[in-house]
């Protein structure tokens, strides 16, 4: 017979204790592991750090016999990894197959990832030091090139990239991995990972707005110097499709207004019974004046009264991820179209995650979007859900809220990119959507207002339109950022 879980004082969660037997300089990662995956399953943990006369539920630590009732693996040698700054090796990751899928564990042994009698489950991979390192982008912090402004961190360096599993969220499925052996000792029927009117998948939708009136002009010229390109038919190729864009644009230009493209979009959205977050460049010096548009009284004007002011975010520009007094002046600018700005990203994804999150904190915003892959589409924190990032240098979690994005228009059709054919990114990322609606968990995909232009991309934002129909038929709720940060902030 399973044994049953006590209720926290207001009835709302089951209690779990935790016995964490380690190193002392690993209890704050492993702590901050184990309450992510309690937030995402609605469970209330208490920790202990020796033996006492209460029921241990779950014991972490060196090989001993205990009475609780589940025992998760690790080894010494993981909490000197960490004290020493080390970079996992590519040859030390395990594969092991769960639920029809090759996950990666660090830190762990070969074999079985379980090992269960009528009272005991012992869990052979260390899911805790695995999520840690992941959900602390532990590899960029040890990387050995620098993360500037100028140079982000490269993917191809990840063990994402190595071991191909990019797209796979590792540590939502560790945490699947601790709620089977959870609900193989305990009664878990209260248990429920589920969102908002109990949906398996949640879509959260974003906009970077990085041009206003982007399509008013030609501007297919380049505006800095380029390499010349070896292959000439591939130039005479791309001037003649830009020749042909440039020319459908003057035949636009006289009908074009940016206000009618933007209420276009809305407008769809609203059809559609769904909302997105709109993230606002704040600088207004870039050398593309298509950027400045909040220096425009009349685009101020605009955003204050076609937007939810919930709804729009901060999209600070690559040196405020670095530069505290960057950020700081930015956000005073966006702060005359939203006072109360909660969210951020940063442009182009340059960001160092210690340095991003500090910064983010300080300044008081509430959430960050930043955390995805250019490269490629997926899981850059290992994880679909939101979660607090962790400051290594004080040893805590961010008082800032990561919602990590997991598609990116750009990733999948720039030549610079993954460059796929339309057809091609839609059958991909449809059975993308496909099997994360059998496992469950979040996807927030990014689409910049521009890619809704027919004359530059075409059919690319029909697939954006694509994905949200996927999404209501096949009964996923949908949100914009800020719903996500209110919903995870209360549960």
């Amino acid at each position: 017979m399973k044994s049953s879980l006590i209720l926290s004082d207001d009835g709302s969660k089951l209690i779990i204790n935790v016995l964490l037997n380690i190193d002392k300089s690993f209890i704050p990662q492993a702590e901050y592991a184990f309450r992510t995956y309690f937030k995402i399953l609605r469970l209330q943990p208490r920790f202990f750090y020796e033996f006492c006369q209460e029921e241990i539920h779950i014991y972490y630590g060196l090989k001993r016999e205990t009475e609780s009732k589940i025992q998760i693996y690790c080894d010494q040698s993981t909490f000197n990894f960490f004290k020493e700054k080390k970079q996992y090796e590519e040859k030390n990751v395990i594969m092991s197959l769960f639920g029809g899928e090759y996950i990666p564990f660090l830190f762990s042994q070969q074999g079985d990832i379980f090992t269960h009698n009528k009272n005991r489950v012992k869990i052979r991979k260390d899911i805790v030091a695995s999520a840690f390192y992941f959900l602390s982008c532990w590899q960029e912090f040890t990387s050995k090139k620098p993360i500037t402004v100028e140079q982000r961190y490269d993917y191809h360096e990840s063990l994402q990239y190595l071991l191909n599993f990019t797209d796979i969220p590792v540590v939502d499925r560790y945490c699947q991995i601790f709620r089977v052996a959870l609900s193989l000792v305990f009664d878990t029927r209260n248990i429920s990972t589920n969102w908002k009117t109990d949906k398996k998948l949640a879509l959260s939708l974003s906009h970077d707005v990085d041009y206003w009136g982007y399509g008013s002009v030609c501007y297919n010229k380049p505006t800095m110097k380029t390499e010349k390109k070896k292959d000439k038919s591939t130039e005479l190729n791309n001037n003649s499709t830009k020749r042909i864009k440039c020319f459908l644009r003057k035949l636009k230009s006289p009908f074009y207004s940016a206000e009618k493209e933007f209420d276009s979009m809305l407008n769809h959205e609203k059809k559609l019974s769904v909302d997105s977050t709109l993230f606002l460049l704040a600088k207004t010096s870039y050398d593309d004046t298509r950027r400045n548009y909040l220096n425009d009284e009349s685009v101020k004007k605009y955003f204050l009264n076609k937007v939810k002011q919930k709804n729009i975010a901060f999209h600070g520009s690559e040196s405020s991820a670095f530069d505290f007094d960057i950020l700081k002046k930015e956000l005073d600018e966006i702060k005359q179209v939203n006072p109360n700005v909660k969210g951020f990203r940063t442009h182009y994804l340059y960001f160092e995650y210690q340095k991003l999150f500090s910064n983010l904190e300080k300044a008081g915003i509430q959430y960050d979007a930043s955390i995805g892959f250019r490269k490629n589409y997926g899981f850059r924190a290992g994880t679909s859900y939101p979660f607090y990032p962790f400051d290594i240098v004080n040893n805590r979690p961010f008082n800032v809220l990561e919602i990590p994005f997991t598609i990116m228009d750009t990733t999948l059709n720039s030549p610079a990119l993954l460059n796929l054919p339309y057809f091609l990114a839609k059958n991909k990322i449809t059975e993308f959507f496909e099997k994360m609606a059998k496992s469950g968990g979040h996807i927030s995909i990014l689409w910049h207002n521009n890619t809704f232009d027919f004359i530059d991309f075409r059919l690319w934002g029909q697939l954006y339109w694509h994905l949200i129909k996927w999404a209501k038929r096949n009964d996923v709720w949908i949100c914009s950022l800020h719903e996500m940060y209110e919903i995870w902030k209360e549960s």
